[in-house]
């Protein structure tokens, strides 16, 4: 585990990868598995989602709050998981600067174990924003070969800032012939930890009752890998499913 209040930003090269789910999931398993005080932020103000993977209503203190100058009136909201949220309100109106995400965090960094931001997709001006406030980038793709490509591009941009990539999630993995596989991705962007998770319906079906599938279904193959990924990246150690757990979440 890194010094206290460290950030990570979560992007990803293009949408639809599974950044706010990988997020969502992260953040719930280190509250309620290893016991860290962790906070996540949604860092994508054009189209937020993460307080709808967390079924996170808007009357707590949300991204908008913490950018403006004048002390926020309103609570940080707890998820039943542990895990604390900041959510983003559906507007435009405020811009995303690096300056200002950078100043609100050293406010809420003493306050908390690890931050992770989520990020928008793509290189724009709310990922450089991310990238630029973090300590330590994560980077979400898929096995699709235009997936990985953008994802390079994501970590090309993390690399010229000077921030390093502490992982990616190839997340959706089917094992099909055709698929980028985790040894390809770190061969051709020179990031040595990739950390895979199997595609599983139990994630989609935790994501239309927004609750992470690592609360929901914790044992099922999605909630394994994403208590894992967790795990790997506070340097602690995963506690296994047994065969009754993982049969309990696969049928029942």
């Amino acid at each position: 585990m890194k010094r206290k209040g460290h950030v990570i930003g979560v992007v990803s090269g293009k949408g639809g990868v599974g950044k706010t789910t990988s997020v969502a999931n992260i953040g719930a398993s280190l509250a309620k598995y290893h016991g860290k005080r962790v906070l996540i932020i949604d860092g994508n103000i054009t189209t937020p989602s993460l307080g709808i993977h967390m079924d996170t209503e808007l009357d707590g203190l949300t991204v908008q709050d913490i950018l403006k100058k004048r002390k926020p009136k309103r609570d940080i909201k707890e998820h039943e998981s542990g895990v604390h949220i900041i959510p983003s309100e559906f507007t435009t109106k405020k811009k995303f600067s690096k300056k200002r995400l950078k100043k609100a965090l050293s406010r809420l960094a003493k306050e908390y174990d690890l931050i992770l931001i989520d990020g928008a997709g793509g290189v724009v001006e709310e990922v450089i924003a991310t990238i630029g406030s973090s300590d330590e980038v994560v980077v979400v793709t898929n096995p699709e070969l235009t997936a990985a490509v953008a994802a390079l591009k994501v970590i090309e941009q993390a690399d010229k800032m000077k921030k390093p990539v502490r992982a990616i999630i190839l997340n959706k993995v089917k094992n099909e012939s055709y698929e980028i596989t985790a040894r390809e991705l770190s061969d051709n962007s020179g990031v040595e930890t990739v950390l895979e998770i199997p595609h599983d319906r139990r994630v989609e079906e935790s994501i239309a009752k927004r609750v992470p599938v690592a609360i929901h279904r914790p044992h099922s193959r999605g909630g394994r890998h994403f208590r894992a990924a967790a795990a790997s990246l506070v340097g602690e150690k995963h506690k296994k499913s047994n065969l009754i757990q993982k049969l309990m979440d696969k049928f029942f």
